[in-house]
């Protein structure tokens, strides 16, 4: 009958020799139907891209959002997060991006921050908003385990080791990249340095603490090109940076306040 659903096992077993990474495209369409020749042809026929690989890493979703120590719906937005994040370990990271409104904003917003909000095309009223691995989700306050879950089930083929130290002002950052799937040439490398806790940015919102707080981009806010790399290999990275000047707390986020990233920091600790 019309939009009746059927499933098919077909009695062949699809068997593949090597298990290195490849991408297959399978073919299903269907010729008759009832014994007859379809009248309309244009939706029986299925392409379903599948992936094969004999090893995958454990994906860590990637939060970021953009939130203000001034906006109200900032504070139950990165409790609901936190408290969902709480319950996962080891499966996600996060940064967050202090914005310059309302009311002049969070005193730790940087023109790094603004670049990474225009990157999004996102408004500097539009918060507080939640991109995972690049893609928005809205605000936070509606996020669930089962979102994270969801997401964080996507196998990956790319793995990111970061390591280094800090020494008085000085921080160092290594970073490897090891690949399953193939690199292309278009792919860009992000490193930021974030402060794991802030407390001096309290400002009208209710929140006393704040997590993951971008400070400097490390690669700049357009990151860096990783270059072609072929299946199956690595490819390691330095970073070294002297976060200049000393510390100093803006009255807020207005352009005419922030922190001069040339001259000086806002790390607290």
């Amino acid at each position: 009958s019309s939009y009746e659903q059927f499933q098919i096992t077909h009695p062949k077993l699809w068997q593949i020799s090597d298990t290195r990474y490849t991408t297959h495209s399978v073919k299903s369409w269907i010729s008759r139907i009832n014994d007859q020749t379809p009248s309309l042809t244009a939706d029986d026929t299925l392409f379903s891209a599948i992936t094969v690989n004999d090893t995958t890493f454990t994906r860590k979703l990637l939060h970021e959002s953009f939130t203000s120590s001034t906006n109200m719906a900032s504070k139950a937005a990165n409790d609901t997060l936190h408290s969902v994040l709480a319950a996962f370990p080891g499966i996600s990271t996060e940064i967050n991006y202090p914005m310059n409104s309302p009311q002049g904003g969070d005193p730790y917003h940087t023109i790094e921050v603004a670049a990474r909000a225009r990157f999004y095309a996102l408004a500097s009223n539009a918060i507080p908003a939640t991109f995972l691995d690049g893609k928005l989700n809205g605000s936070s306050a509606n996020y669930s385990a089962q979102t994270l879950l969801q997401n964080q089930q996507v196998p990956p083929f790319y793995q990111i080791n970061s390591s280094g130290h800090v020494k008085g002002q000085h921080i160092e950052v290594q970073v490897k990249i090891i690949n399953e799937a193939p690199v292309s040439s278009t792919t860009r490398l992000y490193v930021a340095v974030c402060e794991k806790k802030t407390l001096k940015n309290v400002k009208t919102n209710g929140e006393m603490q704040f997590f993951h707080i971008l400070k400097k981009f490390l690669t700049d806010t357009s990151g860096i090109l990783v270059d072609t790399l072929p299946p199956d290999s690595e490819k390691s990275f330095q970073f070294n940076w002297d976060a200049p000047g000393s510390y100093r707390l803006p009255a807020d986020g207005r352009t005419a306040n922030i922190i001069n990233l040339n001259t000086e920091h806002s790390i607290e600790d």
